[in-house]
Parts: C-alpha cells; structure tokens; sequence
C-alpha cells in the first residue's frame, strides 16, 4: 500500500546523491521524430528536439508560441530563472526544454527540466518517491533505476496553472495541422520520455482543465490538488466586493486594512518604478528572511530579481510598505506578475523587526483584489495553500491538476489509485468548505 503520510513533507523527497551528480547521469535521447495526422488525415513529420539552454531557441520563438496572457511562462521569466543561476544543475533544476518544429518552422515548445531532488514544484510527491524506492526489490533488473532524476514540465518555484504545450498558432495555419492533432502528437511523445531516457517519471504540473483531459486520454496518470484563487466579478471597487460578503467578514477586513493604513503608506510599483537597486536589495533580504521563518529553501538567487527589472518590469507588480511618505526603502513588500486576464503573487517579506498584524493580509491579498479590480483582471492567483488566510478574504478553493507518467506497470497502477482515491477527497474536501466556510453571502 502506498504510504501517505509524509506526502505533504518537501524536505521527505530530499535525494541521498546531490542534483548535479543525479541529473549527470542522463543523456538526453537525439532528435525524435513522430508524425502529426489532422482531421483531414493529412500527415505532417514533427522534429522534437531536447535542449538545455532557452536560450538556444531564443526569445522570438518561445514567445511566439507562449503568446503574452502569462508572463510566468515567457521567455523573460523563464530565462531569469536559469540565467540567474536559480533554475539551475547545482540546485536539481537541469533544463530540457522540447523544441517541436516541422522542418524549418517552430510549431510548438514545452517547459522541460531534469529535477534532482523534489523542491520548488508545490506538487509534492515524497511519498511516490519512498514508495519507489522501497519497491526497487521487487523491481524486474532492467526497471531498477533510482526515483530521481525524473522529467518535470513546469514553471520553475512558481505553483501557477498554465498550459505546457505551447503552441504557435500561426505556424499551425503554415502546416495545415490541427491543434488537438498536434497536442496529442506531443504528449505521445513526451509520454515516452522517461523509457528513452533512462529515468523514472514525467510529471506536468499545474497544467490547465483543457490539457489535463488530453494528457489523461494519452494515459497519463491525472491527480487533482487545489489552491485558493479569487475570482474578479466585474466589481466597481473594494467596497463592491465588500459588500458580496457576510457582515462579520467584511467588519473584520475593514479593521485589518485600517490598523495597517494607519500606521504605514502603501505603494504599488511597476514599470520604471522598479529600477532601483536598492529596492530589490531590501526584498531580497524580506525574501531570505521568510525562507528562514518556514526554513525552507531559498530558490531564487537576488540576480533574480535584477534581471526581472531589467527584462519584465511592465509585466511586474510590487506592493511595497513605508514607514513614510519619503522613504525610499520599503520596510516590505509583495512580488506579483501580471497577465492579461491573471495577477499571479508570488513571493513576500519583511524586515526581521517587523511585527504589524494584518500586514501579510494587506500587502498580499486586499492590494492584490484591489489591482485586479482597478485594472479589470479577471482572477488572483496567490500561490500555495491558504485555507486559513486566503479563504476568509474572498480566495475560493479551486481544483487544479497535473499529470504523471512512471516508467514501471505496478507502481503506476499502485499510484493511479492512489491519486484517484486523493482526488475524490480533494472534490469532497472543496465542496465542503464552499458549504460551509465561505465568506460570501
């Protein structure tokens, strides 16, 4: 029986060989080639192509198969990661990005990395891992092979739900393919990556309603989790959303935001206003300091963070907290990304010193309803968990999903239980809690 009970233990899944040792012993397979069939049972020959450096395939061509509605999958965020040294081999995070073309045309790409260990990826699977690992006995020799190194299509650190296959529409109308052909096409290759690479498990984290029905069709093992998102219902202003409320929920928000305006002065930075060294000094240092109150890790490295400034400014929200109207050091702050339809948060802090109750709540989640509001953005994504925090302020459970793949008959039936029975208590769990727990009226 698959042991669960450290499944929600990051630090479990930690590997006895370090990421750079784990992921050196792979060697990426050559160019693979497939065959998309459309609708009109038109076949067109597809090249995928494993590379480790985006670089390689350039800001163009991912992006013209990203598009713009997410930034947190772009060429610039993903970039950032690996030139920064935080998506990186040192910490388990080795890139294999999939180039899709059809001879000389770039028709689709998939975020791709070769993981040491399992940190960064709020998809936790330690208890696969253990359970991988206590049945290597019973393995067939030619399965034995250690849980990690393992395959992962996801945005690096960051839990948002997004599309992996990325495809460029355009080039689709230059082929004649059809998208759903060419979707299938790809996820039956990729399906097959692990056998032809030697390693344990494909995992697609985070991936959007549309594509985990694909990848389930494909075989893939689906497994549904779920996060706290609110949902922009074309509200005039705060107090609109305010007023969708229960009264005790609303008196409570007011006085949270008032003790908190009170004492400090709140900006929203964006664009130009992002530029300056020092300002991105002090989150790195309110950064480290929450990785040091959970101990957990520090993934991103502070070139991070220059680099973003640099490359996606208008594409990067920070809400910042000041003792004074002049000061120009914040005494903390809250890292978001905008998309066209999205706010996704991300990352927050403060100084050590610190101690203002409701600040948490009004820098990360009240600034966030208020932006997307003034800016008509549809929805807020603000990260992992939150039952607790996130859902008395307006943040509904909403499922997501990811798909999975083992290179092993047993322990993919074992797990393809597992998650099926896992998904029925996460569906009960949110039906639950919207029956029972929502602040709204």
């Amino acid at each position: 029986m698959l042991n669960t009970s450290r499944a929600r233990n990051l630090r479990a899944s930690s590997c006895s060989w370090s990421p750079l040792s784990a992921v050196n012993l792979v060697r990426p397979p050559g160019p693979l080639t497939t065959v998309c069939r459309s609708r009109a049972t038109k076949e067109t020959s597809l090249e995928l192509s494993l590379v480790d450096d985006i670089q390689t395939i350039g800001m163009e061509t991912w992006d013209g198969c990203a598009g713009g509605a997410n930034p947190l999958h772009s060429y610039a965020f993903l970039s950032a990661m690996e030139r920064s040294n935080s998506a990186c081999i040192k910490s388990g995070w080795a890139p294999q990005h999939m180039w899709v073309t059809s001879g000389d045309v770039t028709v689709a790409v998939v975020p791709l990395y070769l993981k040491g260990n399992s940190y960064g990826e709020y998809v936790f699977d330690s208890a696969f891992a253990e359970f991988w690992h206590a049945s290597l006995p019973d393995m067939r020799p030619a399965e034995r092979k250690a849980y990690y190194p393992k395959l992962l299509s996801a945005v690096p650190f960051t839990p948002c739900t997004c599309s992996k296959v990325l495809i460029n529409k355009e080039s689709l109308n230059l082929t004649g393919m059809g998208e759903a052909a060419l979707m299938a096409a790809v996820a039956d290759t990729i399906r097959t990556l692990p056998r032809r690479m030697g390693v344990s498990s494909l995992h697609v984290n985070f991936t959007s309603v549309e594509e985990i029905d694909l990848f389930s069709e494909r075989g893939f093992i689906a497994r549904t989790g779920m996060q706290y998102h609110w949902t922009n219902e074309q509200y005039s202003s705060f107090d609109d959303f305010l007023a969708r409320l229960k009264q005790s929920r609303r008196k409570t928000i007011r006085q949270e935001r008032r003790k908190v305006n009170e004492r400090l002065h709140i900006r929203r930075l964006t664009g130009d206003e992002l530029k300056s060294p020092r300002l991105w000094d002090a989150f790195f240092e309110y950064y480290l300091n929450t990785v040091d109150s959970y101990w957990a890790n520090a993934y991103l490295t502070r070139e991070f963070f220059s680099i973003i400034a640099d490359t996606m400014a208008d594409k990067t929200l920070l809400v910042a907290a000041y003792d004074s109207p002049g000061d120009d050091v914040p005494i903390a702050a809250a890292l978001n990304f905008i998309g066209e339809d999205t706010l996704y948060g991300r990352n927050w802090g403060c100084r050590s010193d610190i101690n203002y109750p409701g600040l948490h709540m009004e820098l990360c989640y009240y600034q966030a309803q208020e932006f997307a509001i003034e800016r008509s953005i549809s929805k807020v994504e603000a990260g992992a968990q939150g039952e607790e925090t996130k859902l008395p302020r307006g943040y509904l459970p909403t499922l997501t999903h990811s798909a999975h793949v083992f290179d092993q008959a047993a322990m993919s039936a074992a797990i393809s239980d597992f998650c099926a029975r896992e998904g029925k208590l996460i569906r009960e769990r949110k039906a639950d809690l919207l029956r029972e727990r929502s602040p709204f009226k």
